[in-house]
């Protein structure tokens, strides 16, 4: 938990008949488990949202059932979900609470760039960290620049380590996280990226968010007070980069699976409240609201609308699945039912 205020993996390995059988019996037990989670989260996700309370037992439960290993490929020992494997994920835990969903927005964005470049040593450990059951957050943004983007932390040298310094801010996701990534400026002024245990001494994540929506993501602040980074910590950061673009397309992918999550979950409210205690129109003839036809084309209309959005989402991961990897079109999961 944040504070609050590995061997090398094997790499295109030839996969057996029976492998390629057990693998897909992995990733439909895995993808099987995400309508308990999600009926688990939404349990308390309105008390949490009235009481501010950050949701670290959704997040439990999230990493206890090994979702966040969903698009790690079987290759390099993961289950091989597809986009659209994790996108209808995102958008199921979304309804069940939208917070959540967009918090672990930060942990595949991370794991998407490794899975675009496995072969490094670094990206090997950090693999195994995610099927180790590991989330991973971050924090590059700052308040109060004279330049969106602009970074002013700071790495420094300190005999055989270095010390970091500085505010962050859209810390999306980092207070559930066990790994966090932060931009920085080295002394030679070039512009670098530490990847650092969230529970590290120095590190505060101050859930300050006092923005519109997202109360229970983590968006605010992280603080940085002489942190030790060790060499192997630190890595260069460039901000155009094939991976950086494909990484950031998905990001808002996930967004939007996060917002027709919500959507999903407004119309399950409703439709829930007009069957226990809504009552008709006062010029309808109905006796109850669920006989009621005012209330029915409502309800159609939000039902309609949220059918729509979830298929325009759910089209545009298949379209990303086929771009990505054109011999194996995407799968759709069967898990969802309306």
């Amino acid at each position: 938990m944040a504070n609050i205020a590995s061997s090398p993996l094997p790499v295109g390995d030839q996969r057996s008949a029976v492998d390629e059988s057990s693998s897909a019996g992995d990733l439909a037990a895995l993808l099987a488990k995400v309508p308990v989670i999600a009926g688990e989260i939404a349990k308390g996700a309105v008390k949490r949202d009235l009481e501010r309370e950050l949701p670290f037992e959704a997040f439990r439960l999230f990493k206890e059932a090994g979702l966040g290993t969903l698009r790690v490929p079987v290759a390099l020992g993961g289950p091989g979900g597809s986009v659209v494997d994790y996108i209808e994920t995102i958008m199921a835990i979304g309804a069940a609470d939208p917070n959540v969903a967009h918090a672990l927005r930060s942990h595949f964005n991370f794991t998407e760039g490794l899975l675009l470049n496995p072969n490094t040593a670094v990206d090997r450990t950090q693999l195994g960290r995610v099927l180790s059951g590991k989330l991973f957050g971050g924090a590059h943004t700052e308040q109060g620049t004279k330049r969106p983007g602009d970074v002013t932390t700071r790495l420094t040298k300190s005999g055989e380590s270095y010390r970091l310094n500085g505010r962050k801010w859209y810390a999306t996701g980092t207070a559930f996280s066990d790994f966090s990534s932060f931009s920085a400026k080295n002394e030679e002024d070039q512009l670098v990226v530490v990847l650092l245990p969230v529970d590290r001494q120095g590190i505060s994540v101050l859930d300050d968010w006092d923005g519109m929506g997202q109360r229970l993501t983590a968006s605010g602040g992280v603080l940085l007070e002489d942190v030790e980074v060790l060499p192997h910590e630190i890595s260069t950061r460039g901000l155009n980069t094939l991976v950086g673009r494909h990484t950031s397309t998905l990001r808002q992918l996930h967004l939007a699976a996060s917002m027709a999550g919500a959507v999903r979950g407004a119309l399950a409210d409703g439709t829930d409240y007009v069957r226990r205690q809504a009552r008709s129109a006062a010029h309808s003839a109905a006796e109850t609201a669920n006989t009621d036809p005012f209330v029915q084309k409502t309800l159609g209309e939000i039902a309609a609308g949220s059918f729509a959005v979830d298929t325009l989402i759910r089209e545009s991961a298949c379209a990303w699945t086929a771009l990505s990897k054109p011999s194996a079109p995407a799968t759709r999961t069967r898990w969802r039912q309306r």
